[in-house]
Order: structure tokens, then sequence, then C-alpha cells
């Protein structure tokens, strides 16, 4: 499920916060969608999965800040997910490039793809993939 806030964040926080946000944006979903339902066992596990995720991204920003602060804790390989913008934001990008060389292409497509392919291998989003792999059938 894609959201317009999540989608948002993409460059202002790194990859620790993105996963945990993303999980937060699923349980407001289930809170929603509970309340619409009348079901308020299921808006309570839902509203305390919320809750608790909140709690995990003060958590993770919290770190992010003292990994700021003290320069050789910020270089273990832990400490690497709250330094790294998502990877969600550098698929996006070389979606965006793929599709543009794409799109300039009249023939030898199979060709652009042999030569792409580690490229191409690295788009796992089914979003992208799928419009991804679309567009290259339509090209051959």
């Amino acid at each position: 499920m894609a959201y317009e806030g999540l989608e948002a964040l993409k460059g202002s926080v790194n990859q620790a916060q993105y996963e945990v946000a993303e999980q937060c944006y699923q349980a407001l979903a289930e809170v929603l969608q509970s309340i619409i339902a009348v079901d308020q066992l299921r808006e309570a596990k839902a509203q305390e999965a919320l809750n608790l995720g909140l709690q995990a991204l003060r958590v993770a920003s919290v770190i992010t800040e003292k990994l700021r602060e003290v320069a050789d804790a910020a270089t273990s390989p832990e400490a690497e997910k709250f330094k790294r913008l998502p990877l969600q934001v550098e698929e996006e990008a070389l979606f965006q490039t793929l599709m543009q060389e794409l799109h300039g292409i009249e023939v030898g497509a199979a060709t652009w793809y042999a030569t792409n392919r580690e490229r191409i291998d690295r788009v796992v989003s089914p979003r992208f993939r799928n419009q991804l792999f679309d567009t290259i059938r339509d090209k051959r």
C-alpha cells in the first residue's frame, strides 16, 4: 500500500526511520479500517501496534541523532541503517533513469536489456519493476 505521506519522508529520513514509519502507516490504516468496520477489538490491537511503532520511531530518531554526535559509533556496520537514505530513494532514481533510457530506444531493446540487466535487477519494488518490464516488453 502506497502512502503519499510516506513518500514525502523519503528524502528526510534514513533507512531505519523509513522502515519504522512504513509500519506506522500500516498500523494507522488498520486503525482506520477497524473504526469504519466498528470492530473495537481489532481497533484496540491496531492502536497498540501504532503506539509501539511511534515509540520505535522515536528510538530510531534518537539513535540517529546520537550517531551524528559520536563519530566513532557511526562507523560500525550496525549504524549503516541509521545513516543512509532509504533504499527506495535510490531505487526510484534508478527506475527513472532506466525509463528515460528506454523511451529513447527505437531499435535494439534486446541489446539494451542484456547490457543493463544488473541495473534492472536492482529495481525490486513491484510498482517500479512491473512498469519497467511492461515498457521493456513494449519496446521488443
